[in-house]
Order: structure tokens, then C-alpha cells, then sequence
């Protein structure tokens, strides 16, 4: 009987891809790097502050930027 627990290979894949995802953007905010363009943005904007799992709607990471801009990001990797 499959373990509907939502555990194993997959999700662990998964909360991998998401730690990856989340140490690229902190390293971007360290190192003062622009992501307007990696994420396809029509303006400039620098990270100010980075929360994981917030209590928002969209919680897997929540970007404060510049410019008043908040950037919330729902990762999830695709297995084929």
C-alpha cells in the first residue's frame, strides 16, 4: 500500500531544489547582484530582506526588494 504521507524520494528532491532555489537568491542579496533580470522583472530591484515559509499564501520565499516591491516565490521542481 503507497504511503500517502507526502514523505520520500520526491519530496525530498523537492525541499532540496527549494534550498538551492533559496541559497542562489541570499547569495544574490549578499553579493548585491540585480535578479530583475533573472526573474524577468520591467524594473531594477535589489533583495532587502529574505523570509522562508512565511505565513503568507505564497510561503516557500518571500523577497522584500526596493522599491516597495515584494517578490513571492511558490518553488516547486518538475520531474519527469
Amino acid at each position: 500500500m503507497p504511503n500517502a504521507s507526502g514523505g520520500g524520494s520526491a519530496t525530498n528532491a523537492g525541499i532540496d531544489f527549494q534550498q538551492r532555489v533559496s541559497a542562489w537568491f541570499l547569495c544574490a542579496a549578499y553579493t548585491g547582484q540585480r535578479i530583475s533580470q533573472v526573474l524577468d522583472l520591467p524594473i531594477e530591484v535589489h533583495i532587502r530582506a529574505i523570509a522562508y515559509e512565511s505565513a503568507d499564501f505564497v510561503d516557500d520565499l518571500r523577497i522584500d526588494c526596493d522599491q516597495s516591491c515584494v517578490i513571492y516565490l511558490q518553488i516547486r521542481k518538475q520531474c519527469r
